[in-house]
């Protein structure tokens, strides 16, 4: 669960540090979580760019708006 949440925050952020501040962790272990993700689903989850910025891939976009919806209270 603690992955996913990690993935959530990362996806509504615009790079790690803003991600690792939110969830009061260090910039390594939002790293980490999110590789750990990506191994566990055979994929990645994030396409990163020179200026640090992250964005998710088109079918990352996907599934997180089907998990999104399926989470959301």
């Amino acid at each position: 669960y603690e992955l996913y949440k990690t993935f959530d925050v990362v996806a509504n952020c615009s790079t790690i540090t803003e991600a690792a501040k939110k969830l009061n962790i260090s910039q390594p272990a939002v790293t980490k979580a999110i590789k750990n993700l990506e191994w566990q689903l055979n994929g990645s989850l994030f396409i990163s760019h020179l200026l640090k910025n992250i964005h998710l891939t088109h079918c990352t976009i996907r599934d997180y708006c089907t998990w999104k919806k399926a989470h959301t209270v």
